[in-house]
This record gives C-alpha cells, structure tokens and sequence, in this order.
C-alpha cells in the first residue's frame, strides 16, 4: 500500500482499499444473512424501527461489525474528498467497535466466572427505546476497563511467546487507550486536532475547509485506512473462528481467497 506517491499511486491505493471494504461488505451481509432477521419494532409511541428478537452476542458482533464497515467505505469516500477530519472521527468509532468485538470474544473463550462482556451484551439490546430523554440507558461498563481487560489479556500471550522481550515495557491497554483518546480529539473537536484543517506554508498557512486534497494529508489517509482495514478484517476473522462460520466462507468463490489472506501470518 502506498504511503506517498503520485496520483496514480493514489488512486491504485484507494481502489484497493475499496476492493477490500466490498469483500467485509459481502462477509458481513452473509452473517447477517445467517441468523434469523429483525423484527419490525413499533412503541406505539415516537419511535419504531427493526430490532431482534432474541438477541445475543453474535448479534452484538454483528453490528459493531457492520458499523465498522460502514465506515471503512464512507472514508474511502471522504478520502476523494481530503476530509481527514471527518476521516479520523470515524476511526474513533472503529477502534471502539473494534475493543468491544475483541472483549466480547475474550470472554467467550474464557474459563473465568465473571461475565463483565455478558452484562455489556445485556446492556445494548436493554438499551431499545428512543421515545423520550430518560429511554437513552448507558453501560456500566466503561471503555477504560475494556482496554484493560483486552490488553491484559493481549500482555499475557505475548508473553508465552518467544518474541516476548521484544515487547518489553509495552503495555497494550495504554496503546488502545492512546488510539482511543487520539481520535476522540477529533470527534470532540480538541484545539490541536481542530487547528490541524490549517495546512501550506509556515509562515503562510491556509485554512482548509473544502478538504486537503492535493496535499501531503492524501497518503495519510491511505494509511490510516489501510491500517483499520487490517483491524476490521482481523475482527472478522476471530467471529469467524468464535462463531464458527466456516460454511459461510467455504461456500463463497470470493471469500475463500479472502478468509485465506486475513488468516495468513504476517
């Protein structure tokens, strides 16, 4: 993948992102494909809309999935534009969907008793009607404890590695926190992140708010795309193993050539 180039070069790039933003498209309608579809909800009230039945936690995989997809391809979009901004906003989404598909799955193949990610599952589909301000309910489980369940757990099997003493000192919660607070600077519109639409010359500045296309912010944006590509297709692949949906892949021309990239080691 390309980090600076030409136009061309860029244009490649993103062709490529795309191609592989249809392949998540086509897995994740094929998941959703295979459990039993949403029911027409109506309150009787404000609100109405599709909501499951019996939800569980491959339904909640399933949709902080689709939201991930759903933004790898408007990115690719905002991408043709230069919107880093709004690029980096959908990044913080990314990487939230991404910890909580990660801590659901943890605790999936966990021994332990405690069911913190079962309370959380729990908590989302509770969290059903949009009729009045005191229908909005939030977890109790919090973001930073996810980042520590997921890290600790990322911490421990590197360390029954051989490679082990190459990550010495690397604490991975503070690595998802990191990414986590990042990008939160763009959604809440931080000074240093806000100011950062300035771009040019030094001494000259210009205030971009058509985009920056055209600009060194082009092959940022391939990368950073590129990099939440990797996670969002890593996400796939452990729903895949966790969930067993092998007959979903092995029955496809396009997503067996797909589930064998994403499972190669690197």
């Amino acid at each position: 993948m390309a980090r600076e180039g030409s136009e061309a070069d860029f244009q490649r790039s993103l062709t490529e992102l795309v191609e592989r933003v249809a392949l998540l498209q086509k897995f994740g309608i094929a998941f959703a494909n295979n459990l039993a579809p949403p029911v027409f909800y109506d309150s009787g009230k404000r609100h109405s809309g599709f909501r499951y039945a019996s939800p569980d936690e491959r339904h909640f995989c399933l949709l902080k999935f689709a939201r991930m997809v759903s933004a790898l391809g408007a990115m690719t979009l905002l991408a043709r534009g230069g919107f880093t901004q709004e690029i980096a906003v959908l990044i913080r989404t990314i990487a939230e969907c991404d910890s909580q598909i990660q801590f659901v799955l943890l605790e999936r193949a966990s021994a332990t008793e405690e069911r913190p990610a079962k309370k959380f599952v729990e908590e989302f589909f509770n969290d059903f009607a949009r009729n009045e301000i005191g229908d909005y309910k939030k977890s109790k489980v919090r973001q930073g404890f996810i980042h520590d369940k997921i890290g600790s757990e990322i911490d421990r099997a590197v360390a029954a590695t051989p490679n082990a003493g190459r990550f010495a000192g690397v604490v991975s919660e503070r690595l998802h926190s990191q990414i986590y607070l990042a990008y939160s600077g763009y959604v809440h519109c931080k000074y240093p992140e806000t100011i950062d639409l300035f771009g040019g010359s030094l001494t000259s500045p210009d205030l971009h708010l058509g985009g920056m296309r055209g600009t060194p912010k082009d092959f940022e944006n391939i990368g950073v795309i590129d990099t939440f590509t990797d996670s969002t297709e890593l996400s796939a692949r452990h729903m895949i193993l966790a969930f067993k949906l092998f007959d979903l892949v092995k029955h496809d021309a396009e997503l067996v050539p797909w589930y064998q990239r994403i499972s190669a080691p690197n």
